[in-house]
């Protein structure tokens, strides 16, 4: 069963995840889909949820995007070990726990990407400042997931 655009935007991830990645489907559509949906990345990875501060750790700096904010995120376990840049009128109106993707594994750390879901499309909102200790994302619980960026 072939997925048309809005298909691939519906509310109920259920409809969508029980069907996208078998074999049928990428056979018989996925080549009809290259030229409209180059824009999606599908990928395994880490999910967690983290707490992201209310209150902004400062105000705008010049290292700071314009308009944005650095703000504390904690995990389960541990006191504030991260910092992202967030828009202030755009954090006031989210919950405290947000999404976070690990984008990568290395010798500094791990880095984080917060995403915000929409049906089955996840998309970046923003990449923490700096990587975050092995710990630190260990106690907030990751699941391993595929995951589609929009």
């Amino acid at each position: 069963m072939a997925l048309d655009f809005h298909q691939l935007h519906t509310p109920d991830p259920e409809q969508f995840s029980s069907y996208i990645f078998n074999d049928t489907w990428r056979r018989n559509t996925w080549p009809l889909l290259q030229p409209t949906y180059t824009q999606y990345l599908v990928m395994v990875t880490e999910i967690a949820r983290l707490t992201v501060d209310l209150q902004a750790v400062n105000e705008s700096t010049s290292q700071s995007p314009i308009g944005h904010c650095a703000y504390a995120i904690r995990s389960k376990l541990f006191e504030a070990r991260a910092r992202i840049y967030l828009n202030p009128s755009w954090r006031s109106e989210q919950p405290d726990d947000m999404e976070f993707v690990l984008i990568r594994r290395g010798d500094s750390g791990y880095s984080l990407m917060l995403i915000r879901r929409s049906g089955p499309i996840a998309y970046r909102i923003q990449m923490v400042k700096k990587p975050v200790g092995s710990s630190f994302w260990v106690s907030a619980e990751p699941r391993t997931e595929r995951i589609i960026l929009g």
